[in-house]
């Protein structure tokens, strides 16, 4: 299974620099702007230390720290654009991919509705619209930790990437590293023994996989579970009581996990 799929891009749209050219997000000058303005950024310098074959040597002899401080093209990203923006004036600021996070020092509904009919109208140079939907977190959301996530939600388009890089000095620019992007409609395929044969299945939900995997393999599902077990799995395996988890037990792996995370390209 894929929790979702995969299609072209043909914009890149910076949600933080659209913040700040918009005066909801208010920027400061770092060291990262004076080594753009000179034109060192990882990406110029990758492909000098390839031309010269000294990648290897270079990760090996310049300290983390300061490979950090030089810049991607598209500016900094992730926690370290944090560091390039002024936060007590700042209303909002974006992570990757368009959660916006609403600065609680100034009128969150005030701030928000103004928010939402802005990036509502953004489209592109064709007037091609950058977003399918703009909501309120609370209305997409319920459950005792909608506080802690982010204050709006923002369906992409098809086509459209939102990069959460500060700096760069772009709003959009055609596809750079993101040349996809996820759709909504994952993937789904179940073969084998366990499962009956019925061809093509309608849409479903990803939280019905779950509890069917439990249920083909004739473990009882727990009652709290959300989704259904699809017809696929044969006769269900009945009910069990919610299983108690340990929060302290298992091993410890954050290290390999953050580590692949970096891999993939979704932490610096």
């Amino acid at each position: 299974m894929s929790d979702h799929g995969c299609g072209p891009t043909h914009t890149e749209f910076y949600i933080n620099e659209w913040l700040a050219d918009n005066g909801y997000l208010v920027k400061q000058r770092t060291i990262e702007d004076c080594l753009t303005t000179v034109g060192l950024t990882r990406e110029t310098a990758l492909t000098l230390a390839k031309q010269f074959g000294i990648v290897g040597v270079l990760e090996r002899v310049v300290p983390q720290q300061i490979q950090e401080l030089v810049p991607q093209s598209a500016g900094v990203k992730r926690g370290r654009k944090l560091e390039k923006i002024v936060l007590d004036e700042t209303k909002a600021v974006a992570s990757g991919q368009g959660p916006v996070y609403l600065n609680s020092a100034f009128d969150v509904d005030t701030v928000a509705e103004s928010l939402v009919r802005d990036l509502e109208n953004t489209t592109d140079d064709s007037g091609r619209r950058l977003f399918e939907g703009v909501h309120r977190a609370t209305d997409v959301y319920d459950g005792p930790f909608v506080e802690k996530g982010p204050d709006i939600i923002i369906e992409q388009a098809p086509g459209v990437h939102i990069n959460d890089g500060l700096g760069g000095g772009n709003i959009t620019t055609d596809p750079d590293r993101w040349a996809a992007e996820n759709t909504r409609t994952g993937i789904f395929v179940a073969d084998g023994q366990d499962f009956e044969s019925e061809g093509h299945l309608d849409e479903i939900s990803i939280t019905d996989i779950m509890p069917t995997i439990l249920s083909a393999l004739g473990v009882a599902v727990p009652t709290d579970v959300d989704g259904e077990v699809l017809s696929i799995a044969g006769e269900t395996s009945g009910t069990q009581s919610p299983i108690q988890h340990d929060s302290d037990s298992g091993n410890d792996h954050g290290d390999e996990v953050a580590n692949r995370l970096k891999q993939l390209g979704y932490m610096e």
